[in-house]
């Protein structure tokens, strides 16, 4: 080839074929035959190849990154990086070239060939590296609005791929001292962390229904997809990348982040090392974080927080401080009753369940009784009534005495919430209540579970440990509830009222009088 490659390269890849000359294909087989990659034009070929939609011009990019001038290829690349950065946000995409995460991908993959070659003279690795780590910081920002998941999928792959080459250019090094070797660390772990933060909720694994399946096997759904085994397989490489630039998770544990926090539950799931109670306060922070509406990290943190108070339950059961607990059940109330997810909303209450088992029982009952009474969810002023119940038993089943819900502190907070109607007139006799408006309400199902609760209570509470069989407490309920409930039913179910309902929308009603019905047996054998 007479031609300077270069100019062919150039020529090859901004003008179509039609005058005999070489084609891409051709000139990388020219060139590689030749070994003349080392004298290309790199900062001149590459943007112009980077675009391209031939195949023969990845070829060409990756002898360039192998065989070219270490320098040049690692300042073209940086070149096109920080174009992506400033470019990629803002772009709508063009059909006719490749799109930003494709180019960026290729981008990594030269630094990743580039960097280890690279002859330091007057800078350190450390100074070396801060600036393109950080271009690269930037682009990865940029075209993470672009992303879909076979994207992020290869690009965190591909990212994961340049600590490990660097690491060991860094190591091999003469002269490097520990402190350079640990600034180069740092970098390096950044540059693992930024990818993994901002493509997480794109890799397909879901950490959360995980660790609920490991913590409820009898709740273990069935297969699992490709695409959760993809993204399980790259956090393990991730995670295998770590320990090799020697971050091991005791470092993890002392430094609370999202990084830590995702590491930490992929290697319960690898060796099921234990999680202790003492980290929740320190992660508390950055579970706050993870756990906001807007934020795409609360799977992580919800499988952190279920392992950690499963675990907690079933071994040493230290209580956990009022402080976290505090801080952390607003967050997991909006999630259980908000999330547009089922799988997650239950995946958050069961951990508020387990979270608020595991404090002090004075608390416990406290926020409780104001989920019952000030919660602007509905479906979670029904649920909470669940969450008494099983505080009670547990309480019951203790016989200890050291439980508020095993004592007459019980009926004195949650008498007046729960043993009546709402609104309190709800009943009255005289007051029209439409049918239907209250079939569609919250409160036929509250209503079931508290009946339940009263129920199963004056069942077990056999010493009267909670008052509940108190002749007050008795007539109280009696008259609250019971009475205006079952005046109300008779006249609805047994005088007309719904011959025009479905069986369906009867339910309600059957399960509200079912629950009268086993009240009446239970108070007749007290």
């Amino acid at each position: 080839m007479s031609d300077d490659p270069s100019n062919a390269i150039v020529a090859a890849a901004t003008t179509a074929n039609t005058s005999g000359g070489y084609t891409l294909a051709e000139l990388y087989t020219l060139v590689s035959t030749a070994g003349v990659a080392d004298s290309l034009d790199v900062l001149t070929i590459l943007p112009v190849l980077l675009p391209c939609q031939d195949l023969a011009a990845r070829d060409l990019i990756a002898i360039m990154g192998e065989c070219s001038s270490a320098k040049e290829v690692v300042m073209a690349a940086q070149e096109q990086v920080e174009q992506i950065a400033e470019r990629a946000e803002d772009d709508d995409g063009d059909e006719k070239e490749r799109g930003w995460v494709e180019r960026l991908v290729e981008l990594v993959e030269l630094y990743r060939a580039a960097i280890p070659r690279l002859k330091l003279r007057k800078r350190t690795a450390s100074e070396t590296l801060q600036p393109l780590l950080s271009d690269l910081r930037r682009a990865l920002e940029a075209v993470s609005v672009h992303a879909t998941a076979p994207d992020a999928k290869v690009l965190v792959n591909t990212v994961g791929d340049i600590p490990r080459a660097v690491f060991k250019w860094v190591q091999d090094l003469p002269e490097v001292d520990q402190e350079e070797k640990e600034k180069c660390q740092s970098m390096l772990k950044t540059i693992l962390d930024h990818p993994l933060v901002l493509f997480r909720h794109l890799l397909g694994y879901g950490t959360a229904q995980k660790a609920f399946e490991a913590c409820f096997p009898r709740l273990r759904m069935s297969g699992q997809d490709q695409s959760s085994e993809e993204g399980q397989q790259i956090i393990e490489t991730y995670t295998t990348i770590y320990k090799d630039l020697e971050y091991t998770p005791d470092r993890f544990i002392s430094s609370p982040s999202i990084i830590s926090v995702i590491v930490l539950v992929h290697g319960w799931f690898l060796s099921s090392s234990s999680l202790q109670a003492s980290l929740l306060s320190p992660f508390t922070p950055t579970i706050l974080v993870m756990l906001q509406p807007t934020s795409s990290l609360q799977d992580d943190a919800l499988a952190f927080l279920l392992l950690i108070l499963h675990q907690n339950k079933t071994s040493s059961k230290s209580e956990t401080s009022p402080d976290v607990i505090d801080a952390l059940v607003p967050q997991l109330i909006v999630l259980a009753s908000a999330h547009p997810s089922p799988q997650t909303r239950h995946q958050a209450f069961r951990i508020l369940s387990l979270l608020l088992e595991s404090g002090p029982s004075q608390l416990r009952l406290q926020l409780l009784a104001d989920l019952i009474a000030k919660c602007e969810y509905p479906q979670m002023r029904v649920a909470a009534v669940g969450l008494v119940k099983d505080a009670v038993l547990e309480a019951l089943q203790a016989k200890s005495g050291q439980s508020a819900f095993g004592s007459p502190m019980f009926t004195r907070v949650f008498g007046p919430l729960l043993f009546r109607p709402s609104p309190p007139d709800l009943f009255d006799h005289g007051k029209e209540l439409d049918l239907e408006n209250f079939l569609e309400s919250p409160e036929p199902k509250r209503i079931t579970e508290v009946l339940s609760l009263y129920y199963v209570i004056l069942w077990r509470d056999t010493e009267n440990l909670t008052g509940i069989r108190d002749k007050d407490m008795l007539n109280a309920v009696e008259k609250n509830l019971l009475n205006p409930l079952r005046a109300w039913l008779g006249n609805v179910m047994d005088g007309g009222g719904v011959q025009d309902a479905h069986d369906h929308a009867l339910m309600p009603l059957v399960s509200l009088r079912m629950g009268l019905n086993r009240i009446e047996e239970a108070r007749a054998t007290l």
